[in-house]
This record gives structure tokens, sequence and C-alpha cells, in this order.
């Protein structure tokens, strides 16, 4: 659960390991599987989805989509919902929360970046 631009700075750098990211190093195993190359490739193989759930992140939506190495974001209709005082819903198709999935979609679109949505389990941009 994302909701500003900090909060996905610091995950985005959880996701990757330096010098773009924090993550720590030790999987040994991922080496077996992946090649003594593992840490020099992880990042580029790394994909980082802000979920994006409560009227907060909508509100911080454009700032979130400009963190650098973000991949994209998943949109949660049943706790935007109840974010904005509705009966969690999953299949949405009117009201507050469809606008803000079509906007979100949207504004995702023209930051490059992925839109995922759990009503719709596919890519939406």
């Amino acid at each position: 659960m994302i909701n500003s631009k900090k909060e996905c700075e610091n995950f985005v750098s959880y996701c990757n390991y330096p010098p773009k990211g924090q993550r720590s190093f030790g999987p040994m195993r991922a080496q077996l599987i992946y090649g003594s190359d593992y840490y020099e490739k992880a990042n580029d193989q790394t994909i980082s989805l802000a979920m994006i759930e409560t009227k907060e992140a909508v509100d911080n939506i454009d700032e979130i989509l400009s963190v650098p190495n973000l991949t994209g974001v998943y949109i949660g209709p049943g706790d935007m919902s109840s974010s904005y005082g509705l009966k969690p819903q999953f299949d949405v198709n009117d009201g507050p929360v469809y606008s803000n999935i079509t906007m979100i979609a949207k504004k995702a679109k023209e930051n490059g970046k992925i839109c995922r949505h759990t009503q719709w389990n596919y890519e939406i941009c």
C-alpha cells in the first residue's frame, strides 16, 4: 500500500540492489539458478508495482508515478472503495473508484508505467 512519493521511493529502493536501491544481498540460491552474475543483472529484471488503494494515493498519483525505477502501479478497488466510504467493491463500473481507475491508467501510460487492476487481471495501459 503506497500513499505518497516518499513511501514509493522507499519501496522502490527496497526492491533494488545498490546503486539503484538498498536491497540487501544474500541470494545464494538465486546465484545457483540464475548464475554468478545475478547481482549485476538483478536490477534490470526486477519489477516494482506500487499498490494504489486509498484516496490519499489517488490524490498523490502524479508524485507516485514520478518515482524513478518504479515499474508501475497495481490498483486495488476493494480497499479504494472503502477509502471513499463505500462498501468494498471489485467489479467497479461507475462512481469515484471507476473514475480513479481510468484516470490512473491514463496517467500511468503517460508516464511510461505499467498499470494493472485486480478486477481486470491484465495490463490496462
